[in-house]
C-alpha cells in the first residue's frame, strides 16, 4: 500500500528546500536596487537645488553665509552701474577628468558718458578660471554719437569646475562665467545684467551633452571675500569686501543612452556570458569556467570604465552597476559548483533551480540598472 509521506513512495517533497535560495537572490537584487537609488534621488535633488541657488540673485548658495552689501562707514558716493551681457560663441572643451571648460565669448559692457574713468573691458577678470585672449572689438562713445559708452570684447577663458561626478553617467552640470571688475567694489561698481541680450550660439555643442532648458541665464549677485585683502577703507562694516559679480549660467545634462550603453557593454556582455553558465550541464567542468571567464571580464570593464573619470575618492553610480556585474558573475559561480552537487541527488532538481536562477539573474540585474540609473538621471 503506498503512502504518502516519510516513505521512499511518497511525493518528493524536497525540492522545496532550494526555494529560497533564488527568492534570496532576488531580494539582494531588489534590496540593492531600492537602496542604491534612494542615494542618487537624493543626490539628483540637491543637485537641482545647488543649481538653483546659484543662478538666483537673491538667493544664498547652500553652505555660504550672506555676503556684506553695506558701504564701507562714512562712504557717500554712489555706485557707477555697468550693464553687461555675454554671448558664448564656442564651448570648446568640457573636460571632467581635467576639472575645467574651455568657452569664446563676447561680452559687452554699457555705462553713462559721465563716469569717464571706468574701462571695464580692460579691468574685468574671470573669478572661477583664467582669460586666456581679451580682444576688443568694438568702444563707442559720445565722441561716435553714441548716448552712452560702450564697449564689446571677444574673449577665450579656461574654467575651473570641479564637476560632481557621483552619479556618472547619468550626470549634469551647471557651467558658470563669474565676471567681477578687478578693483572696484561693490559700492564703486553694480552690474547690471542685459536678459535679453545674453543668448547661446545654436551651433554651440557638447559631446556626450545637452543643454537644458530654459537656456542660458544672466544675473547680478553680490560676491564677498573674507578678507579685506590687505586695503584700508574698502571694506564693510563686517570686514569683508564685497563684488558686484555677473554671472553667466547653462545647464548642460546627459542626452539619450546612447553613451550609457557604450560605457557598460562591457559589463553588460560579460553578465550575459556569465547567466550561459545556467543553461549548461552542470556536470561539465567547463561550465564553471564560463562564471570565472565572466567575472574577470567584469573586472577588465570597469578599468575602461573608470578610465573615463578623473582620479577621485567617490563611488559614482558606474561603480555601482560595474561592480553588481562582477557580483553576479560570481553568484553564478557560487550557483554552479552548488549545482553539481544538486544534481548528483536529483537532475530534475537541478535543470529547475538552474531555470529560476536564470530567470532571477537577469530580472534582477536589469531591475537593478534600471531603477538605479534612472534616480540617477533625476
Amino acid at each position: 500500500m503506498a503512502t504518502t509521506s516519510g516513505t521512499s513512495d511518497g511525493p518528493d517533497r524536497s525540492g522545496w528546500r532550494l526555494v529560497p535560495w533564488p527568492l534570496a537572490v532576488l531580494a539582494f537584487y531588489l534590496a540593492s536596487a531600492w537602496f542604491v537609488a534612494d542615494i542618487f534621488e537624493t543626490e539628483a535633488n540637491e543637485a537641482r537645488e545647488r543649481h538653483a541657488a546659484r543662478l538666483d540673485p537673491s538667493g544664498i548658495e547652500l553652505g555660504r553665509t550672506p555676503p556684506d552689501t553695506a558701504p564701507p562707514p562714512g562712504w557717500q558716493g554712489e555706485a557707477a552701474e555697468v550693464v553687461a551681457g555675454i554671448y558664448v560663441d564656442r564651448i570648446v572643451d568640457v573636460s571632467p577628468k581635467s576639472n575645467e571648460w574651455t568657452a569664446d565669448f563676447y561680452i559687452w559692457f554699457r555705462w553713462p558718458l559721465e563716469v569717464e574713468e571706468l574701462e571695464p573691458g580692460q579691468d574685468f577678470q574671470i573669478v572661477n578660471g583664467e582669460i586666456l585672449a581679451n580682444e576688443r572689438h568694438a568702444r563707442l562713445g559720445e565722441a561716435d554719437g553714441y548716448p552712452v559708452n560702450y564697449e564689446l570684447r571677444r574673449v577665450v577663458g579656461r574654467i575651473t569646475k570641479f564637476f560632481n561626478l557621483s552619479r556618472f553617467p547619468s550626470d549634469d552640470h551647471l557651467l558658470t562665467l563669474e565676471i567681477e571688475d578687478r578693483t572696484r567694489p561693490l559700492h564703486r561698481l553694480r552690474f547690471r545684467a542685459d536678459e535679453e541680450g545674453t543668448a547661446l550660439s545654436s551651433r554651440v555643442r557638447v559631446p556626450g551633452y545637452r543643454f537644458r532648458d530654459p537656456g542660458p541665464r544672466a544675473i547680478v549677485r553680490p560676491h564677498a571675500y573674507k578678507t579685506r585683502r590687505g586695503s584700508e577703507g574698502q571694506e564693510g562694516p563686517s570686514g569683508k569686501v564685497t563684488f558686484s559679480q555677473l554671472v553667466y549660467g547653462v545647464e548642460i545634462a546627459r542626452g539619450d543612452r546612447t553613451f550609457f550603453f557604450k560605457l557598460f557593454q562591457g559589463v553588460f556582455g560579460s553578465v550575459a556570458i556569465a547567466l550561459v553558465s545556467c543553461c549548461v550541464r552542470p556536470t561539465l567542468t567547463s561550465r564553471m569556467g564560463i562564471s570565472v571567464g565572466a567575472f574577470f571580464a567584469s573586472v577588465a570593464a570597469s578599468y575602461v570604465v573608470d578610465a573615463q573619470l578623473p582620479t577621485a575618492g567617490i563611488v559614482t553610480m558606474a561603480d555601482y552597476i560595474t561592480g553588481m556585474g562582477s557580483l553576479t558573475a560570481f553568484l553564478t559561480l557560487v550557483h554552479s559548483a552548488w549545482m553539481a552537487r544538486v544534481f548528483e541527488a536529483n537532475p530534475r532538481h537541478a535543470v529547475l533551480l538552474d531555470r529560476a536562477a536564470l530567470a532571477v539573474f537577469s530580472v534582477g540585474f536589469i531591475t537593478f540598472v534600471s531603477v538605479v540609473a534612472r534616480a540617477a538621471a533625476g
